[in-house]
């Protein structure tokens, strides 16, 4: 019988088993699909609840996924002409700090709930919220979970890992007008970057029959009347 998940908002006390599972998951994980987290880096999340909308996934009493989201203190993603919008709206934004499934519990589209939950836990706060977010461009299982809990693919970043597709959540999703539609790559960094700099965003993923090639599936987007295209 399988043991019911039970999901609950993460609180200082939390940090101990939230560290525990982050680095069973980090030993076993391709690098650059974790970024490096200490005890300190994961307290500094969950000790100010005003600040903090993290979310965890419990079976029998034990984490077995977490997703970290701390309100944003300074403008982020600054090279995304969403955030920019984001930025002259001057509304609230939130920033994942990562998001971890153990590995024995996947399958069980625990990032896109955990997602969602921690959505509707910043959307109590404030109607109108944004949440950014990052995840390697060649974690594909990651990159269908955001796109399962609704994010959108929104522009490139580079950290000291990788290079990262940005991902948005939030009000704006319900002010847009979509226009062209085409699909690209996700290996073609170069077309992706100018698409998302056009004014396009990622909706989803596709995967050829023939020679399981993934690719980012693009929208021209017009939000709240605005063009997104530089």
């Amino acid at each position: 019988m399988t043991a019911e998940i039970k999901f609950s908002t993460l609180t200082p006390s939390d940090t101990t088993c939230v560290y525990d599972l982050y680095q069973r998951v980090a030993v076993s994980s391709p690098y650059g699909f974790l970024t490096e987290k200490s005890m300190d880096d994961i307290s500094a999340v969950l000790r100010c609840a005003e600040h903090s909308a993290s979310i965890g996934a419990w079976s029998r009493g034990r984490l077995v996924a977490y997703s970290l989201c701390v309100r944003a203190m300074e403008d982020v993603f600054s090279q995304s002409p969403l955030f920019r919008l984001i930025e002259r709206r001057r509304e609230p934004l939130w920033n994942g700090k990562g998001t971890v499934v153990d590995p024995q519990f996947e399958g069980r589209l625990l990032m896109p709930r955990l997602l969602a939950r921690r959505y509707r836990l910043i959307h109590e706060r404030s109607p109108c919220c944004h949440i950014a977010g990052m995840v390697a461009y060649d974690n594909i299982s990651s990159l269908i979970g955001a796109f399962r809990a609704g994010s959108w693919a929104v522009g490139l970043e580079d950290d000291q890992y990788c290079r990262n597709v940005v991902f948005y959540a939030g009000s704006l999703t319900n002010f847009t007008v979509f226009g062209a539609k085409c699909a690209v790559k996700i290996e073609d960094l170069e077309g992706l970057s100018a698409k998302f700099a056009g004014g396009w965003v990622g909706t989803g993923t596709t995967k050829d029959r023939i020679n399981g090639q993934r690719r980012l599936i693009l929208k021209q987007a017009t939000i709240a009347g605005e063009s997104l295209g530089i």
